[in-house]
């Protein structure tokens, strides 16, 4: 019965992202966060029965997300979003036929820290160019891809947090609630979310210049 309750709020919860995309998203990955956690994993069979259909539940609400990002105006960001979703989709494809969690190392999901860090740029900066030089270009795509790589790393080959003895929830925790969940979340996305601040802020000061000249 939790199973199909988690299904069902797995399905509906996404659907939010057509309205609101980045809070959408945020609810759909903390589900993905914590329904392991109702599951009952006492074998390899059932781990196996468990990533098959949190993958598919994955590809479902990024999919949906991938779908209004078709929508951007920005060709890079267009083309980039394209590129990581169906990397990653191919990826869960793959997973559902050999069943080694391994080969998502490969096919990392890129497309849901770089779908949240395009929008909130967007929003931040009233819709600015994010891709706007090459050299802040390869700092966004490398603040972005490298983190990620590193969690999938931990999570499908090592199978376990960079710390030690640190529940699986927390190797991508949405909300830290510890010394250890803050030092994994500062690792994770810190890298990602100070580059992202950078940006902005190089935004604002640019506009800020821009009036100062002309008043």
């Amino acid at each position: 019965m939790e199973i199909l309750i988690l299904t069902v709020f797995r399905l509906l919860i996404p659907l939010t992202i057509l309205r609101w995309p980045i809070i959408g998203v945020l609810a759909s990955m903390y589900l993905d966060l914590q329904d392991f956690n109702y599951f009952t994993i006492r074998t390899e069979q059932d781990m196996a029965n468990y990533q098959a259909w949190d993958k598919i539940m994955d590809i479902y609400y990024l999919a949906i997300a991938f779908y209004t990002s078709l929508s951007w105006k920005e060709t890079l960001a267009r083309k980039l979003s394209i590129f990581f979703f169906s990397l990653r989709a191919f990826g869960v494809l793959v997973l559902l036929f050999v069943h080694s969690r391994e080969l998502l190392l490969f096919f990392p999901n890129i497309f849901e820290n770089f779908f949240l860090f395009y929008l909130l740029f967007k929003t931040f900066t009233n819709n600015a160019r994010l891709f706007d030089n090459v050299p802040a270009t390869i700092v966004i795509l490398v603040s972005i891809i490298i983190p990620k790589t590193i969690a999938e790393y931990y999570l499908h080959v090592l199978l376990s947090p960079p710390i030690f003895n640190l529940p699986r929830t927390v190797i991508t925790p949405v909300f830290p609630t510890s010394i250890e969940d803050l030092t994994i979340y500062t690792l994770y996305i810190g890298p990602t979310i100070a580059v992202l601040i950078w940006r902005i802020i190089a935004v604002k000061k640019l506009r800020l210049k821009t009036e100062l000249l002309f008043f």
